[in-house]
């Protein structure tokens, strides 16, 4: 132990003695450590971590399958709640098995302040299926959940509860109103608690027998609550104690054939699988593009902590050939060289510990900056991720294995010195400088390489962003606001809602700046209702024979305000009524797939579950609906007047800026209804911008990353040929003393340094397009193994290169010959 102390007190006189080595190593690998310190707490509390507050040993998932559906996004679907409440009530595995459903709603704060609020629906038991313990006062009483609007209760998030009522000790059993119901906080959940989601979760958790108040059934829409078809619900349940996984899910899937046996038209291919919570905290048909996106952050890091390794081990190898004089005294005085080793290697790790509590500010800063690219869809889930002892225990990890990597090679080269050349009274002054694989240049090697990776994954992100921005998204962008409408939640009912919808529309249109306004169920981007489809002829009731289409019912001037041409037939007219026959527009490519190479209009559609007669009156051009980089899909537009909705967007074509109009607009519905609440009022360019969110936050990151792994390997590079040229100064005398022009030293010395580089980078590009090819799947466009992007990284890096290398040589050009052969 004393000699350890006498190790790391000598290792601190060390470094104080050299200051601007000390601070250029700590930068150095401070600026690593921090973002893969930064990087990894995200990755583990979203993936790895994903439930905080939740014990999730022996807590499955319930989803629904479908031998019709396999792949893809509909792998593993929710649950009807018919057959959940049967899967419930009927299995024999799980001590608890939960059903859930997630809905917005709107709070009334008092004093006309209302807020949307998200809501789950959940069984009584909800809290004990997931092991978690209420903050502050009770979970749900199994007599809260008994019967239909028996119980108004609700238990409120621990960030909402601060955040809209300043964390009121006294809270808990306070009235509030919820879409205009009276209902008792009976408890407040832990902090960070998101129930089972990891990418944020709701604002209050309300008893699901109070579905109709919270959820009222919209018209001409199923009620899902006795629906044994449509899959809206999820299910959690915790095992009982003794029942493994593959008991589980054998029995469970029995009893899903039961339900099949039973209910054929409803259940024939369908089935249940079983996934452990946090796999499923996730959409598990998403997961694996997550697990990919965090993989490629943690791996971008992982290059700048690589890259500012070999910056600082290169360092060190300069150091400690200065300092060879040094080591040789200590090894003639009996010192053995793992003692000399030990001592460096002491040093090293003292740097990266320095370098990790520096590490600890940058990482802060980078959540902070993580915070502010994070997609909408994400929450506040960043929030929830402080700087605790798990925090502070990665970055000391993460600082002795930096401290080891770099300080290894440096070590073991300065306990090799030469005793007799090292006592001599002047240094080798071409001591292995112009080795082309010393142990420095290969560093330097290592580090190109690594910024050429870093680099190419950030150039092929930044052109599959700028691929994503010039799709055509088949609608109006830059002059069109958009303004939800949440009716069902203001207590309207189907004839209230249409009068209100003509009143609104009559007040928008007058507006100066609006050129004109529509209506439309769904947003762009963000899903919608879909329904099993069927071309006349075909029998609706064998869903096998339908496809599953989104539907979106409109108004009559949602097309012409929308920018969406019709290119066969008609728009939706004022003749199309709830009392007239049923119309529908359908998109090209269901016009092309349900009857190809013939003309839809005039055809009729029947829908499952429905006596519906659809007539097909117009063919709209396609749109993107659920992404930018979505393949084309089939749509169906209703008629509003004959699906009437509760829910729904309006849409305003403005003269000029659009922003310009969403106060105009809200003033509009106001003076209808000073109680009714807008919901997300933005403009189509910020919804478009919100769609592309997460490839920008991939564009910037990487791209971030990717620049300061190329600032590092530009100041390796400028180190190594400086202490290269310093090293070389009798040399490159006598070479000018022989008569070498100034342009034959720029050249030497430039040729090596592009040696070098040459060799990280022909390797660099050969790894970056084995190390890219899994990201297809992440880009808009184009391949991998895109020529430009190749190109211009390695045209970066080379310019970089003999920019960083040009200094010393033309310092080189300029010595004194004199000076340069004076014993030294």
């Amino acid at each position: 132990m004393e000699t350890l102390l006498q190790d790391i007190r000598y290792a601190l006189r060390m470094l104080v003695k050299s200051p601007g080595f000390t601070a250029i190593a700590i930068v150095t690998l401070a600026l690593g450590i921090g973002a893969n310190t930064a990087i990894f707490t995200v990755i583990n509390r979203v993936l790895l971590n994903p439930l905080p507050g939740v014990d999730a040993t022996g807590v499955y998932s319930v989803f629904t399958t479908d031998k019709k559906n396999t792949g893809g996004f509909l792998t593993f679907m929710q649950t009807a709640y018919l057959n959940a409440k049967d899967y419930r009530d009927m299995n024999d595995v799980f001590s608890h098995l939960v059903i859930t459903a997630g809905n917005g709603a709107t709070l009334d704060l008092g004093s006309g302040h209302t807020v949307p609020v998200g809501v789950e629906l959940v069984d009584w038991d909800y809290f004990q299926a997931l092991g978690t313990k209420i903050f502050m006062g009770r979970d749900f009483l199994p007599d809260e959940d008994a019967k239909p609007d028996a119980y108004p209760v609700a238990v409120m998030s621990y960030g909402f509860w601060k955040d809209q009522f300043g964390g009121d000790a006294g809270f808990v059993g306070k009235t509030i109103t919820l879409n205009h119901q009276s209902y008792t906080v009976v408890g407040i959940a832990p902090k960070d608690f998101t129930g089972e989601f990891a990418l944020g979760g709701p604002n209050l958790w309300v008893p699901i027998m109070m579905h109709d108040q919270i959820a009222p059934v919209q018209p001409h829409q199923p009620d899902w609550f006795n629906e044994r078809r449509g899959l809206a619900m999820n299910m959690i349940g915790r095992l009982k104690p003794g029942v493994t996984f593959q008991q589980a899910q054998g029995s469970m899937q029995a009893l899903g054939r039961r339900l099949e046996t039973e209910y054929p038209n409803e259940n024939t291919g369908r089935n249940v699988a079983l996934l452990p919570l946090t796999e499923a905290s996730i959409n598990p048909n998403l997961r694996s593009v997550f697990i990919q996106a965090g993989i490629l952050l943690q791996g971008a890091v992982g290059l700048v902590l690589l890259i500012a390794c070999a910056n600082v081990a290169n360092l060190l190898l300069v150091r400690g050939s200065r300092r060879q004089r040094e080591m040789a005294v200590r090894l003639s005085m009996g010192a053995s060289r793992w003692r000399i080793s030990r001592q460096l290697l002491t040093e090293s790790l003292i740097l990266s510990l320095l370098a990790g509590a520096g590490g600890i500010l940058f990482a802060v800063w980078t959540q902070k900056l993580l915070k502010g690219l994070t997609p909408p869809f994400v929450g506040n889930v960043l929030q929830g991720i402080p700087l605790d002892a798990h925090m502070l225990l990665v970055t000391l990890v993460i600082a002795v294995g930096t401290g080891l990597l770099f300080g290894i090679a440096p070590a073991r080269q300065a306990s090799r010195a030469d005793l007799m050349l090292s006592l001599r009274d002047r240094t080798d002054p071409t001591m292995n400088v112009n080795r082309l694989f010393g142990v420095r240049n290969l560093l330097v090697v290592a580090q190109v390489c690594l910024s050429i990776i870093a680099l190419v994954g950030a150039g092929l992100f930044v052109r599959s962003l700028g691929n994503a921005e010039k799709i055509d998204p088949g609608f109006e962008i830059n002059h069109l606001a958009v303004v939800g409408l949440n009716l069902g939640g203001a207590g309207y009912d189907q004839a209230h809602a249409k009068q209100f919808y003509i009143q609104l529309l009559d007040r928008v249109r007058a507006l100066p700046m609006v050129e004109s306004a529509g209506i439309g169920v769904n947003q762009q981007f963000s899903g919608g209702f879909m329904r099993t489809v069927f071309p006349e002829g075909v029998d609706p009731t064998d869903r096998r024979a339908g496809k599953l289409t989104p539907v979106d019912p409109v108004e009559p001037d949602y097309f012409k305000t929308m920018g969406i041409p019709i290119l066969r037939g008609r728009a939706f007219d004022e003749n199309d009524r709830d009392t007239t026959q049923m119309v529908a527009v359908i998109n090209q490519t269901l016009a092309n797939r349900l009857w190809p190479g013939q003309d839809p209009i005039g055809r009729h559609l029947k829908f499952f579950g429905e006596t519906w007669n659809v007539e097909v009156v117009g063919v709209a051009r396609d749109c993107k609906y659920g992404t930018l980089g979505e393949d084309p899909q089939g749509y169906v537009y209703f008629a509003l007047d004959q699906q009437m909705s509760l829910g729904a967007q309006l849409y305003v074509h403005t003269k000029g800026d659009p922003t310009q109009a969403i106060s105009p607009v809200r003033e509009a519905v106001k003076a209808i209804d000073s109680n009714l609440i807008l919901r997300n009022a933005t403009t189509m360019p910020t919804v478009l911008d919100n769609a592309l969110s997460t490839p920008k936050m991939g564009a910037e990151l990487l791209g971030g990353f990717g620049l300061l792994a190329l600032l590092l390997a530009s100041l390796g590079i400028y180190g190594v040929m400086s202490y290269s040229v310093a090293q070389r100064t009798n040399e490159m005398g006598i070479r000018i003393a022989l008569g070498a022009k100034p342009g034959d030293i720029l050249r030497l010395v430039l040729g090596q340094g592009v040696a070098v580089v040459a060799m990280g980078v022909v390797a660099g590009l050969a790894l970056a397009a084995a190390a890219t090819l899994s990201l297809k799947s992440l880009l808009f466009g184009m391949s991998t193994l895109d020529p430009i992007t190749y190109a211009a990284v390695a045209a970066i890096l080379l310019g970089t290169a003999l920019l960083a290398c040009f200094f010393p040589a033309h310092r080189a050009t300029r010595v004194d010959p004199m000076v340069a052969l004076r014993y030294e």
